[in-house]
């Protein structure tokens, strides 16, 4: 993100207008002087670019992690389920043929 040249640092924030009873105004923006933006040097630079992989890469792994047990799970229940089904048949085939033999 590039900083406009003519940037003073100034950042507008939204206040409540204070009043005296009942009535309340709207709310007022009024220009709030922050701190400048530091420039950080490639060396500085480098550190935090590594410090956000190293900390995104954890992030993605556990989400791998996380998706492939899901994904595990569910095919675990499909030839579960499925093995459910067709053990029978399976079963009552190999004592037919075994019988007829």
């Amino acid at each position: 993100m590039s900083r406009d040249p003519d940037d003073s640092g100034i950042v507008p924030i939204l206040l409540k207008q204070a009043e005296s009873g009942d009535e309340q105004g709207p709310p007022v923006l009024r220009d709030v002087v922050g701190p400048a933006a530091r420039h950080l040097s490639d060396a500085e630079l480098a550190e935090l670019k590594a410090e956000l992989v190293a900390v995104a890469w954890e992030v993605v792994l556990d989400l791998l992690h996380s998706a492939v047990r899901e994904m595990e799970a569910a095919l675990f229940e499909q030839v579960s389920a499925r093995l459910r089904e067709e053990l029978p048949e399976i079963v009552d085939k190999a004592l037919r043929n075994h019988l007829r033999t």
